[in-house]
């Protein structure tokens, strides 16, 4: 060792380690925001799924309550009083549209969240011309 040289880093080393550190941990935390707004994502398609096959069971039994025009989160909720509640959400509504003119008695069905995301489907009603 020199007289008068101290070992150690300089400055810039250290700086150049910082914002490497930082770039590192940004990288991360944006992975990381992303995974869990997918994975919310996908546990909102799940749920609304199940809001869809719901109504589209009870269409299909004939339940009136499933063919209004609007179903509110609540409305939803009271369709169903077996397990399958626990799968239901209290933030989607449903929208039930009847197809004119089809033959068995068609709906139209958008489930949605309050953001305006879900999913639609139809549904058949027993009825029609035999």
């Amino acid at each position: 060792m020199r007289a008068g040289v101290c070992q150690g880093f300089t400055l810039i080393e250290a700086l150049v380690a910082l914002v490497l550190l930082a770039l590192v941990t940004g990288v991360y935390i944006h992975a990381q925001v992303a995974s869990t707004t997918q994975q919310t994502q996908l546990t909102s398609n799940e749920v609304a799924t199940a809001n869809l096959a719901l109504i589209a069971r009870e269409i299909n039994r004939g339940n009136s309550a499933a063919m209004q025009p609007q179903l509110s989160p609540q409305a939803i909720l009271s369709l169903e009083s077996g397990t399958d509640q626990q799968l239901l959400s209290s933030t989607f509504s449903a929208t039930v549209t009847f197809v004119p003119n089809s033959d068995p008695p068609q709906y139209l069905i958008a489930v949605r969240d309050r953001a305006g995301n879900g999913v639609s489907g139809t549904a058949v009603a027993p009825g029609g011309q035999p």
